[in-house]
């Protein structure tokens, strides 16, 4: 899928900040405040087109990296919570507990799950950088 965005500042390293054009009326709007924008974001280019501050680029990102997105984001809470749910019957046999204390561990390993996945977001966010496709 491939998304407009607008070039809001290229660093000297070759850093490139972008933000999101909402809509078609936002192509040729200078302002950098506006709320029709989005918040702002690097993206890279890898094929090495010639932009400049301001001008609107088409931008994708891989394949692989959505997949992983999907996986770590989706898959892996709903997997812990799972996991959670079904933890207290099986590691404490000999003892039955209620739907009520299942459902509160299943949210205590979502809620694990979720911190894991946000601090590792974090920490691998420069690898997964959408890229410029081409100029509008």
């Amino acid at each position: 899928m491939e998304n407009t965005v607008r070039i809001v500042k290229i660093d000297t390293n070759g850093i490139i900040t972008a933000v999101p054009v909402i809509s078609e009326a936002c192509l040729s709007c200078s302002e950098s405040s506006c709320k029709k924008t989005g918040k702002p974001f690097e993206i890279a280019n890898p094929l090495n087109i010639p932009v400049s501050e301001g001008c609107s680029v088409t931008v994708a990102t891989s394949a692989q990296a959505v997949s992983k997105q999907a996986v770590t984001a989706i898959l892996f809470p709903t997997a812990a919570a799972i996991a959670g749910y079904i933890a207290p019957a099986t590691v404490f046999a000999e003892k039955a507990f209620t739907v009520s204390v299942r459902i509160a561990f299943a949210v205590v390993f979502l809620g694990i799950a979720v911190i894991t996945v946000l601090f590792f977001s974090r920490k691998t966010a420069d690898k997964s950088r959408p890229y410029i496709t081409g100029k509008v």
